[in-house]
């Protein structure tokens, strides 16, 4: 289950999965982070995803982004 989706001020996307199993009677989490730069190919992403990105990756966000990577 994606349980975090959150924008950084540079436009960056952090996405955490939490996975739950249980073993030996007990929940045991696991956690896998993964981060999305601005204008980056989301086909592949959750929808929950695709919408946050849809809605912080503005033209300008995407513009800045690219030109501090330049710097």
């Amino acid at each position: 289950m994606i349980d975090i989706i959150e924008p950084l001020p540079t436009g960056v996307i952090q996405v955490r999965r939490t996975t739950t199993e249980v073993i030996n009677g007990r929940p045991e989490r696991t956690h896998f982070r993964w981060t999305l730069a601005p204008g980056q190919d989301i086909s592949d992403q959750d929808p929950a995803v695709q919408a946050v990105c849809d809605e912080v990756w503005t033209p300008e966000v995407i513009a800045a982004y690219e030109q501090s990577q330049a710097e």
